[in-house]
């Protein structure tokens, strides 16, 4: 599953940690949506992946109105370091815009086995649900973003 293993002791992962990530792929598949539009089977592949992230940010809203919190409204530092990685992949092509991505999708996975492994309170199994669930959406993009890769290559 997750290819960087390196990482010593895993900070805990909140909801909105989660949301904010979720936001910034969103702002990120959109940008990279603009870098391969000469490219339509890729470009309809990164749709599908965006699509993803999109149901992901609602119902972690939803999962964090429940709690009684407020959820992120934008992708915090999560973003800015991804907008300046995308918009240096942007310029140097199609491959690279899939490596960012990929490598963005390594990082979310990584952050939704944290969550999974995280005690929580016995009233969000459904939250537990959903962090598996997107664990297995994660590895699914990383293999798209492979295979695209290669074909680019």
């Amino acid at each position: 599953m997750r290819e960087s293993t390196n990482e010593a002791v895993p900070h805990q992962t909140t909801l909105n940690d989660l949301l904010a990530s979720e936001i910034s792929a969103v702002e990120i598949y959109n940008q990279a949506l603009d870098a391969v539009s000469q490219d339509p089977g890729v470009a309809g592949e990164l749709r599908r992946l965006l699509a993803d992230h999109e149901r992901a940010v609602t119902q972690l809203r939803r999962f964090i109105r429940l709690k009684g919190e407020a959820p992120a409204s934008d992708s915090g530092l999560w973003g800015l370091g991804a907008k300046v990685t995308q918009g240096i992949a942007k310029r140097l092509g199609t491959a690279m815009v899939l490596r960012a991505l990929r490598e963005g999708e390594i990082h979310s996975q990584w952050k939704y086995e944290n969550l999974v492994r995280q005690v929580l309170e016995p009233e969000t199994p459904s939250v537990v649900a959903f962090a598996a669930r997107q664990g297995v959406v994660q590895q699914q993009h990383i293999d798209t973003l492979a295979r695209l890769l290669e074909a680019a290559a």
